[in-house]
């Protein structure tokens, strides 16, 4: 079926570049299943295809997946490594993708207190640079784990990404960069970008013992 045209308009707007999606873009849903399955032609005349399975059905659901296969492969090619955490896997997933399809390797973990006692015990096998974090999520919110990830990673970026402004002054003094959703994927990568650039410059940031 055609991409929805409130679809289009939504991904038109969050879009900084002179793209007409509905021109480069079709949406097709298979008979069987809920794959999602993407048409791209480019102006050029060439064309790509792209699927994937997706249990979330809802219009900004849309506007995420084909955020991620608009945005292509490997558009910055750097190697900083993100940890995803968020107790929505669907999201999670969504955000990782985008990520890879950027060029970052992204782990992504959707209990916050298991991400905790493996980043301060070293559990993982590259240096963290970035953590990307949910606010809401069962047995630890979003400020709490900042708060307890500070006393071993002080140094170590955050980005918070949630729907409630109000939770912003929970993260006081954490240092952190909060931002409110929707957070599209230009946002996203333009804030990871920024966020990334002076750990890629210096060393990686050793735990506290």
């Amino acid at each position: 079926m055609p991409l929805p045209k409130a679809v289009v308009r939504k991904l038109n707007l969050e879009s900084n570049a002179n793209m007409d999606v509905a021109d480069n873009l079709q949406l097709q849903r298979r008979i069987v299943g809920n794959n999602l399955r993407m048409h791209r032609t480019q102006r050029n005349g060439s064309s790509s295809r792209f699927s994937l399975s997706c249990s979330r059905k809802t219009e900004q659901g849309l506007i995420d997946f084909c955020w991620t296969f608009l945005l292509g492969s490997n558009l910055r090619g750097m190697t900083a490594t993100i940890l995803l955490i968020d107790d929505n896997a669907v999201q999670a997933a969504t955000r990782q993708a985008i990520l890879r399809r950027a060029g970052f390797s992204a782990i992504a973990v959707l209990n916050p207190q298991r991400a905790l006692d493996q980043l301060q015990h070293g559990e993982f096998s590259t240096e963290i640079d970035l953590v990307i974090t949910d606010h809401i999520m069962p047995g630890m919110n979003g400020s709490e784990f900042v708060r307890q990830l500070r006393q071993t990673h002080p140094k170590l970026p955050v980005l918070v990404i949630s729907g409630l402004d109000e939770a912003e002054a929970e993260y006081e003094s954490l240092d952190v960069r909060f931002r409110l959703k929707p957070f599209p994927p230009d946002c996203l990568l333009a804030t990871v970008d920024d966020l990334v650039k002076p750990a890629l410059k210096s060393p990686s940031e050793q735990p506290v013992r």
